[in-house]
């Protein structure tokens, strides 16, 4: 998964839990660097101890 757009942190892992609520991300793949792909990346890796 991208890290996506600023502030979208907390909405990424919401979306991601009512996907399948006991499941954790394994990994976030950037795809290429662009605002739009990168900027919730710290708040992420706030949650969750993940290989970028």
């Amino acid at each position: 998964m991208d890290a996506g757009m600023p502030g979208f942190s907390d909405y990424i892992s919401e979306v991601g839990k009512k996907a399948n609520p006991s499941a954790k991300p394994k990994a976030i793949v950037l795809t290429h660097a662009y605002f739009d792909h990168i900027d919730s990346l710290e708040g992420l890796l706030k949650m969750w101890v993940i290989p970028v």
